[in-house]
This record gives C-alpha cells, structure tokens and sequence, in this order.
C-alpha cells in the first residue's frame, strides 16, 4: 500500500485537518439527563454545498448561519491547513454521532465555506425512537439534490434483534430546511448500505448506486426509479475483484459528480478485513459501465493515516465531497472509525485527467 503516495501527489492530497471531533462537538451537544448522551464517537458525515443559485438557500439555514440564535452553538476549529475555500454559500453537513447510551444520532451543522466557522443544531435532526429498545439508530448519512424533488437524504437505520442480531436498512427521506423530514421509501434491497444518488435524471430516471449486503462478497449494483420507491432493472456495476488492490467488499462514498469528458466520477472505498483504500472510478456518460479504473488507492490503512485507531483500527473511508470551482478543489470529508471527520484537498482537473482518466478499464 506504500505506492499510494505516489498517486496521491499526482492529485496533491493535502490534509486541513480536523473537521469533527469528539473534543470539537462535546460542548455543544447538550449531557441529557437520565439519557446520558455524552459523546462517545464521531465518525462519518453526509456533506451538500449550496450556493444561493443554483439551489436556493434554507431560509432558517441562510439565518442561523448569518445570525446567533440560541439553538445554534459555534464549534472550535482543529484545522492544521492555511487553505480556505473560494466558496461562499451554506455548507450543510449531517453527523453521525454515538453516545454513552449506545445510541447512534445524527446532528446537522452548517458553515459558510465547509471548513471553518461551523454552527450545530444542538438536538438531533434523526433519533430513534425512544420507546422502542430495538431501536439502536442511525448512521452513513449523505445529502442529495435532485431534480423535481429538492434535497433528499439516504440514511441506515438499524435495529437490534433477538433473532438476527443488529439488522438494518436504507431510507429515503426529503426535507427543505435540514429540521424536518419526510419519509420517501426503504431502499430495495433489505441490508443494503453505502447508498448514492444520481444529483441528475438519466434517461428519465433516478439513478442509485448501492452495496448490498450479501455474503461474504459484497460488490455495488446500480439500480433505476421513476419515483425514488419501486426501483428496478438491477445490474451489477462494479465487483469487487475488478479493483487492483483485490478487496473483498467495494461501495460507493459520497456524491457522484460530472466530468468534464461527460462522463461521470464515482468516489468509492475498498475493504479487505485489514486494509482500506479510498479513491475514484470514471463512467460512461449513462452512469451504467465503468470505463477507468484507479491502480492504487488515495488514502489507505497502511499509510496510517495520523495513526488514529478508533473502534475498527484502521477503518477510514469518504464520506463527503465538493466542488469548490474557486480554487478547482474538490473538498473530500473522511471518517475515520470511530473519533473524527478530517478534510482533504485536492486538485480538481488534476484528479480527473492525471487519476481517474489515466487508468482506462
């Protein structure tokens, strides 16, 4: 795994440091008494950029941010990097958050840029539900924009039971203000995780890409809705063995993004039991075949990555990215099991034509 750090300098990966932490969160989030809600973890973050334009703000988002309100508390930074994005909008992160309860939640900050000046909600936007002891709660959020419909979020929902231990599922839900949130569909199928949306219509339909969790050998499916609740014409789009490092367990990482060949880049994680490696793939212009391949991954287990071990040593994976067309970055947000969130940097023309578009399949 050592020749990851050649590829990462083609790309110029630079660590800004640390977004989310347990230290950065503990005095924000509110000791429940009776619930003992102390932080335990923080590990991986569903991220959106919205620029005003494009997609309108949340107008209690845009006056949070702008203003002190008393739900809203700042967050100390931890950043080690000089770096600021060009970016000027809302940056809307989702936080999965694990308590002294064994309760996992998600909380929702916001921040002008996705690096500095953040400000968290201080009660958690998804909870479970408190009169069901089954119910352990939620993780692996991400944060989508779609066409005809607004911002939707894919989220796991997991439940402990007698029969088959913790099982799970993916939801959908759409909200226009990051508070409340409506309830779309489950995800077809039951035990699928490390779900991804299509931020466009293809050929006329949402698009997911989506791991299902199946035996030892796990690889990511792609599969199409017209209404983002019966979804169909499933087809495998990416298997494990097809990437050089041989892992065992392959999906999706985040927001899929255009490329400026029309085709489309794909982050993704890779797992082996011991290793992990983090990087992108390129597709054809339908989102349907994998066209290039990365040879080495962008950040693995081996290269230590600061050395943080947390409840699964070694586990980091992305979680997050955007594009801050300013500084031609792409802001990429990696969880590192189970203390903290970092920011990575690294140029955007670069990864597509020096990274991804070098390795065709």
């Amino acid at each position: 795994m050592n020749r990851i750090r050649d590829e990462a300098e083609l790309v110029e990966l630079e660590d800004l440091g640390c977004v989310f932490s347990k230290e950065i969160l503990w005095e924000a989030i509110p000791f429940v008494p009776g619930r003992s809600v102390g932080i335990i973890e923080v590990f991986n973050v569903g991220i959106t950029a919205i620029d005003g334009e494009k997609i309108p703000f949340p107008p209690n988002l845009h006056k949070a941010l702008n203003n002190d309100l008393p739900d809203w508390v700042p967050l100390k930074s931890s950043l080690v990097s000089e770096f600021r994005p060009a970016f000027r909008g809302i940056v809307v992160a989702l936080i999965r958050v694990f308590g002294r309860d064994k309760i996992s939640r998600i909380y929702l900050a916001i921040s002008p840029n996705g690096l500095t000046d953040w400000k968290i909600y201080r009660e958690p936007v998804f909870s479970p539900d408190e009169n069901d002891m089954r119910d352990w709660g939620y993780e692996d959020v991400r944060i989508f924009y779609l066409p005809g419909i607004g911002f939707v979020i894919t989220i796991v929902h997991y439940k402990n039971s007698s029969e088959l231990g913790r099982v799970f599922r993916t939801e959908l839900w759409s909200t226009e203000n990051f508070l409340s949130y409506q309830y779309i569909s489950t995800m077809w199928p039951p035990f699928t995780k490390d779900v991804v949306l299509a931020e466009e219509l293809i050929d006329g339909k949402y698009v997911a890409l989506v791991r299902p969790n199946i035996g030892d050998t796990q690889y990511i499916w792609r599969l199409e809705s017209s209404d983002l609740i019966h979804w169909g014409e499933e087809t495998i789009f990416l298997m494990s063995g097809m990437f050089p490092l041989l892992m065992t367990k392959v999906g999706c990482s985040g927001n899929i993004s255009r490329m400026k060949n029309g085709g489309f880049k794909v982050p993704f994680h890779a797992v082996n039991n011991i290793e992990y490696a983090n990087s992108f793939l390129g597709t054809d212009e339908r989102l349907k075949r994998v066209t290039h391949l990365p040879k080495t991954g962008l950040i693995g287990s081996e290269e230590g990555f600061h050395h943080v071990v947390g409840g699964y040593p070694q586990a980091n994976f992305s979680c997050g990215q955007f594009i801050d067309e300013g500084t031609d970055s792409l802001l990429y947000y990696v969880g590192i099991a189970d203390k903290e969130t970092r920011g990575k940097r690294m140029c955007q023309s670069r990864l597509e034509e020096d990274y991804i578009l070098k390795s065709p399949v």
